[in-house]
């Protein structure tokens, strides 16, 4: 099983292929999100982990997409978490 830590900045996970716009130890390649399509096969992956940074992106539904199109359909798992933002009056 081959799975994708995106945007995973210092929280590398074992096992994954760890992707960030930035190299920190342990992250296997760089490249930036926003930027199509991303530098991997189609149906690469069977599991994608993304956490807190679809916010940050600039077309989350073109990122979307992209996470659709490197991950098996068939199998198809995904992690996405984001930031909730409250506001307080």
């Amino acid at each position: 099983m081959k799975k994708l830590n995106l945007g995973c900045g210092i929280k590398i996970k074992k096992g994954y292929v760890n992707v960030d716009i930035t190299k920190f130890n342990g992250v296997d390649k760089i490249f930036d999100f926003d930027a199509f399509p991303y530098p991997f096969e189609d149906n690469e992956f069977d599991n994608v982990h993304c956490d807190n940074v679809l916010e940050h992106l600039k077309n989350v539904p073109l990122v979307m997409k992209e996470l659709h199109r490197i991950t098996r359909s068939e199998e198809h798992t995904s992690e996405l978490q984001s930031h909730s933002f409250i506001s307080y009056a």
